[in-house]
């Protein structure tokens, strides 16, 4: 059976896990870790709606400006109100909480960072030495949620990009801001922008 949304997270925490922890892995460099804390915005296009959305990403150097690996994010969509009808006088009785949408995912993650902040980049100009993009693509369980149950649940391919800049904290941490835009190929979630913090160490 192939993964889901809902088995990727605890693969990807299992293989992460092994990679830091496996006496033989002294060969192999450790990994970057990556974690962002989002606001989400225009869900489906609507301006108004939005919740937290975060990623945590373990990520190998491929190259000397760009490091590949794997992650696992969620999003809330944030949930509108719908107004609350008397149901034999059509009275408007006020608003009240209306559908949640929400997901949890996994897959492959990426960072490029050719000025990386705290790196060799004596040669950029000065603005561009916490500049980075980043990338990811893997699977959403993408679930819609109404008085306590679940009315809509969905696996679906997504994809998200970003960019944003880092500042180096010391030798091993960075923090900055970015923004991203993530693409989930359903009809519930479809597409969001979120903005926030990305902090990453070693």
């Amino acid at each position: 059976m192939p993964p889901t949304a809902r088995t990727l997270p605890t693969f990807a925490a299992t293989l992460l896990a092994l990679a830091l922890l496996a006496p033989g892995a002294r060969a192999v460099p450790r990994p970057t870790l990556s974690t962002s804390l989002h606001r989400t915005y225009a869900i489906l296009g609507e301006a108004k709606k939005g919740g937290t959305a975060f990623q945590f990403a373990a990520l190998w150097p491929a190259r000397e400006t760009w490091s590949l690996g794997f992650g696992i994010w969620g999003g809330d969509a944030g949930g509108g109100s719908e107004r609350l009808l008397d149901p034999v006088t059509d009275q408007d009785l006020g608003p009240i909480a209306g559908p949640t949408t929400y997901a949890l995912g996994g897959g492959w993650a990426l960072d490029v960072h050719p000025w990386a902040a705290g790196g060799d980049s004596s040669s950029a100009p000065g603005w561009l030495r916490g500049a980075f993009a980043a990338g990811n693509a893997g699977m959403y369980d993408v679930r819609v949620a109404h008085t306590g149950r679940d009315v809509f649940v969905r696996d679906s391919f997504g994809f998200g990009l970003g960019a944003g800049w880092r500042f180096a904290l010391g030798d091993r941490h960075q923090l900055g801001p970015a923004v991203r835009y993530t693409r989930v190929f359903n009809d519930a979630l479809g597409r969001y922008f979120s903005a926030g913090l990305e902090w990453t160490w070693r």
